[in-house]
Parts: C-alpha cells; sequence; structure tokens
C-alpha cells in the first residue's frame, strides 16, 4: 500500500483496488456545513424533528452531524438496501417499522450518497404516505450523472462521478465501511 501524509493511498478490498478520493478531513468539511444548515434549517422548529439515518452506510455521517448539532432531534434510523456488490438494484427493500407516527412532524432523511435515485424516490413516496409536514433530504454525495429519478436533496455535500466509492459508511460487499477516508474505483 501506498501512503500520502500517513494516509493509505489506495487500498485493495477483495478483487478491487481502490484509491483515496476524499480524505477524513474533507468529509469532516462537509460535516461542518452540513450541521451550518441543519442549524438554520430547523432554529425555528416547535417540534422536535425527527431525523432518518438510512443504514447501514449513512451511519457515521448522520453520527457526526448530529453530535455537533445546535438542536435536538429524534433519532429513527430506518434500513434501506438496493446494492447487491457493486451494482445498484432497481428493487428497493425498505425495513421500518410503522411510519405512521411521522404524521405531522418535520424528517430530515440523511443518506452517505444519492447513485441513480431509486431509493430515495422509493422512499419519500413511503414518507408522504404517512403525511408529515415536511420532508428534506441531506446526503453527503451525489452522482448527477447517474440519476434516473427525480431526487433534489435539500443539500448535497459532495458532487461525485459514477464511480463506485467506498469508506466512511460506504461498502463493498460488506467491507471497508469502517475506513475513514473514502475511496474510489477507477476500473483495473
Amino acid at each position: 500500500m501506498q501512503y500520502i501524509h500517513g494516509m493509505e493511498k489506495q487500498i485493495k478490498i477483495d478483487d478491487k483496488t481502490f484509491h483515496l478520493f476524499l480524505s477524513q478531513e474533507e468529509i469532516m468539511a462537509k460535516v461542518e456545513e452540513t450541521v451550518a444548515w441543519m442549524n438554520e434549517t430547523y432554529k425555528d422548529s416547535k417540534d422536535l424533528p425527527v431525523v432518518i439515518p438510512v443504514l447501514n452506510g449513512a451511519l457515521f455521517y448522520a453520527m457526526d452531524v448530529l453530535r455537533k448539532t445546535d438542536g435536538y432531534y429524534q433519532w429513527f434510523p430506518v434500513k434501506i438496501s438496493s446494492y447487491s456488490g457493486m451494482k445498484r438494484g432497481k428493487i428497493v427493500d425498505i425495513q421500518s417499522s410503522d411510519l405512521g407516527f411521522l404524521r405531522g412532524r418535520e424528517v430530515l432523511i440523511i443518506e452517505d450518497i444519492v447513485d441513480s435515485g431509486h431509493t430515495m424516490a422509493a422512499f419519500i413516496a413511503e414518507l408522504k404516505s404517512v403525511l408529515p409536514r415536511s420532508i428534506r433530504l441531506a446526503t453527503l454525495l451525489i452522482k448527477p450523472a447517474a440519476l434516473e429519478m427525480e431526487v433534489k436533496p435539500d443539500y448535497a455535500g459532495f458532487e461525485i462521478g459514477k464511480e463506485f466509492i467506498v469508506g466512511y459508511g460506504m461498502d463493498y460487499n460488506e467491507k471497508g465501511r469502517s475506513l475513514e477516508h473514502i475511496y474510489q474505483y477507477q476500473g483495473e
């Protein structure tokens, strides 16, 4: 492995080599930006807003953001899956309990990455059915060139290309989530 100032320049997971894409410092700068956006957006909230981190990928991002916000938020993680290996699936599996308690509430979805948009389009449609007061979406990463659905985040940290990435909650075959930096697969 090659290193740049103490961080690995590239890593290998199974049969794939990933190259450093975003450092922990760059990610934390976007976390701070997200916190500022949330503080401003929810400063006049009369009720406790509900934050929905999308598991498993957005857990690191959501925790880093929520620990630094000024306000209080109800935490309601939801497991949604649509990936198999490096392929984004079009079948979205939303594994959640009853969402009825969200009626009339302000809801913020925290996502790690918006790729094709299928996952978020399906989840937002499900949320709308319970009639929350508002639904907002904050994502660390978005792939505009990969979008196939009308999904417009209220906050997006980084716009990236179509390349597959791993680290900071995102995985390749359930490996690499705990990496503090984000790495990109550029093909062999």
